[in-house]
């Protein structure tokens, strides 16, 4: 939930006449890939590594009783807050929704900064060592 404050209160920024430059020079794994699809310009390393995945949650190491009523609760609200995240993604990418649904759905979707650019959530290279 931070992440998604720190993306609002950037685009708040950017709607008044902001511009954000990210810069990604090893890893951003969920939250902070999230975070650094944000920039007006994004640029990576060539051989950064990112990655977005389908939400997770953590219990403690308890025995916790729960009813399939509360299974499906939980589930609603996951592929809620999934929905967004993903379709705010569409919006800084090449890929669809259904794309990025399709891609971290029980899994992981990981990406080299060069698969990044291809994909269009960079918009280039940090430096000359890629193509563009």
């Amino acid at each position: 939930f931070d992440a998604q404050r720190i993306i609002g209160l950037i685009r708040e920024w950017q709607s008044r006449g902001g511009h954000v430059t990210t810069k990604l020079y090893g890893a951003a794994f969920s939250a902070g890939f999230y975070i650094f699809t944000v920039g007006d310009v994004r640029l990576v390393d060539q051989y950064s590594d990112l990655m977005w995945h389908e939400l997770q949650t953590f219990e403690g190491f308890g025995f916790k009783v729960s009813t399939p009523s509360d299974k499906e609760e939980a589930a609603r609200v996951l592929r809620h807050l999934q929905d967004i995240r993903n379709a705010y993604l569409a919006t800084r990418g090449k890929l669809s929704k259904a794309e990025i649904d399709a891609k971290v759905s029980k899994r992981e979707f990981w990406m080299s900064g060069m698969e990044a650019l291809k994909f269009g959530f960079a918009t280039g290279f940090i430096s000359n060592s890629g193509k563009k």
